[in-house]
Order: structure tokens, then sequence, then C-alpha cells
């Protein structure tokens, strides 16, 4: 798989860690911004993280089964994945059998991945002023939440859609009609569900923070509700991440989303100049 079309992903449990990252690094000569974990098996013991640490992760493949991306986690030393649970370019997905759960939780078990982040499908617009397309992105959105919660996943990371022409406060009150329905489902199943940041490319929402906390303020902060930060969308946004920036900006959206509600990290390098409103990881 490609490693700049999958976002690797950070799990924030609890606490708040600082890091740097200058985005505008060539790939060639670019640091790491995390420690790398040995690769392959390791035992419980070695596994241990602090409670209140943040689990560190990577989106892996589902190829041949979803259980056998908990596995693929481990051998690179993840506590976190994320995952797709369908093809995320497709409308229609075959449904999950009951073999296919009881394998994917047992295989999470097994490898102890601690947390479990689906993404939902390219193709939802919850903000979609075509009726059509609307119905169509609200009937796959509600079919992945229904997977999440069947699979015991812990999150469903969303984007939070495009305008097209619409006026924005329009577009965003039709997000929170999006996920209204879903949310008390989501609750009861344990899973949140989370806003991302977006680049701002074209007419899509997000990359303002202002508007990812009107979508919560709109469905009174439910507590299935939640966000997730991207670092090469906030880049593409204008944020400037370089230095102290990150803090900065981490410490912007909670003032706006509220305390608590950031619960997943995207940490994307780009190559894009700061500011250009383009959706673009680096290889």
């Amino acid at each position: 798989m490609n490693a700049h079309r999958i976002p690797p992903v950070a799990w924030e449990k609890a606490g708040k860690k600082k890091c740097e990252k200058k985005l505008t690094t060539p790939a060639s000569s670019r640091k790491p911004p995390c420690p790398r974990f040995p690769a392959g098996p390791c035992s419980r013991e070695d596994r241990t993280r602090k409670e209140d640490a943040m689990l560190l992760g990577a989106h892996v493949s589902t190829s041949g089964g979803l259980e056998k991306a908990p596995g693929r986690g481990r051998e690179i030393g993840c506590d976190a994945i994320q995952i797709f649970t369908r093809n995320q370019r497709t409308w229609s997905a075959k449904p999950l059998e009951k073999e296919e759960i009881r394998a994917f939780r047992e295989a999470r078990e097994k490898e102890g991945i601690r947390k479990v982040v689906s993404h939902a499908s390219y193709l939802v617009n919850a903000a979609a002023p075509d009726p059509e397309n609307l119905k169509k992105s609200r009937a796959l959105l509600a079919a992945e939440v229904d997977r999440c919660v069947k699979l015991g996943l812990d999150a469903l990371v969303l984007h939070p859609g495009a305008r097209i022409e619409d006026p924005l406060k329009k577009a965003l009150k039709r997000v929170a009609a999006s996920l209204r329905p879903l949310l008390d489902k989501a609750e009861k199943g344990g899973l949140k569900i989370l806003l991302e940041n977006t680049a701002g490319q074209g007419s899509t929402l997000g990359a303002d923070f202002d508007e990812l906390a009107e979508v919560l303020d709109l469905l009174e902060g439910h507590p299935a509700l939640g966000v997730c930060f991207d670092t090469a969308h906030a880049w593409g946004a204008g944020y400037d991440l370089r230095g102290k920036g990150l803090e900065k900006t981490l410490k912007d959206l909670e003032s706006r989303v509220g305390e608590g509600r950031l619960h997943c990290l995207h940490l994307n390098d780009t190559n894009v100049p700061l500011g250009s409103r383009k959706d673009r990881h680096a290889p």
C-alpha cells in the first residue's frame, strides 16, 4: 500500500504530547517525528504503555480479511490501528458475517491492539446539497456506523463533506442532520464519531476549526462526537505547525471544539505551501 495515501494514526487516550515537525522538509532528509518501535512480535510486557500515554499506530491493510489487520499493526509495533472496514470507493458493501466479526475481535485481543479506528468512505458527503447524493451518503454512513459497532471499534473518522455552492451555515446544518440519527447508537456501542479537519480544498468543510465547532454545537455536544486532527490538512488550511506552532494550533482547536474532544491525530507530512488549501500528503 502507498504510505502517502494511507495516513498514520496516533490515538490520544489521555494527556498531551508535544512534538515539532517542519512540514516542508524534503522526505529524503526528514527525521521521523516520533520514535520508531522495533518491528516484529514482542511480549505483552514489552508492549505495556502508561495509561496516560499517547497510543501510536498506523493505517493498516485489511487485504485477505479484516482479521489480518491487528497482526499487521502488531508487526510494526502499533498499539492502535486505523482500517477501512470495506472498500472505501464503492457505495455498496457485502454485509459482515458473524465469523468475520468473531475472527476480527479474537485477532485484536490476541495482538493486544488497544484502539481501532475506521475511516469512513471517501464517497460520503454529509453536506451534499443534491438530495440523491445526500440520501446515499447518509445510508452509507449509517451502514459504516453499524459495521463499526459490530466489530467493536473505538472511533469512526469522517470528513465533514463539501457544501458545493450552498451557503456555509446551511451546509453545516445538513452535516449535523446527517449525524444526529447515528449518535445514540454510536454511544451505546462505545463508538466515537470524529470529524476530521480538512485543507479547505474546493468547497470542503472543516478547514476552519469554527466549522467543526459549529457542528458540535448544533448537536448539543453529544458525547459520541469528537475531532480528529490531521497535520497535513491543517498546514494546507494555513495553520503553521513549525516550532511552537503545533502546540498553539492544538490549543486553538481545543478552545473552539471544547476540552476533551480531540481523540485522534493523523500525523502526516506534506509538500505543499502553507495555506495552499490543497490536500496533499507527502510520500
